[in-house]
């Protein structure tokens, strides 16, 4: 984070279901790398989560999640033993969310 390619980077840590503070808006990007699978098998409302992701992008901004895909059929019943998800189940919740952003 010291170095002049992350000068405009910032790094938070917080609940999965509450991920930015209230006042953080018009972001350009935000990316989930690797972990959308294991928010499924924790205490993670990730109805609440995404909803909150996209009420803080600007308008024409991108969410970028990207995951390891279950086989078809299996859904989220592999998120904590093989660390996958079913892309159909992914994106069902993220697009339920980013329609519900909009209204």
């Amino acid at each position: 984070m010291q170095t002049p390619a992350m000068k405009n980077v910032t790094s938070l840590v917080r609940p999965f279901d509450d991920p930015l503070p209230a006042d953080v808006r018009e972001l350009d990007l935000v990316t989930f790398f690797f972990f959308y699978h294991d928010t499924a098998y924790m205490e993670v409302d990730r109805a609440a989560m995404n909803r909150k992701l996209f009420a803080a992008l600007r308008a024409g901004a991108s969410l970028v999640i990207t995951d390891h895909q279950a086989k078809a059929g299996e859904g989220t019943t592999v998120a904590r033993t093989l660390h996958r998800i079913e892309e159909p189940v992914l994106r069902r919740e993220v697009e339920a969310r980013r329609l519900q952003a909009r209204c």
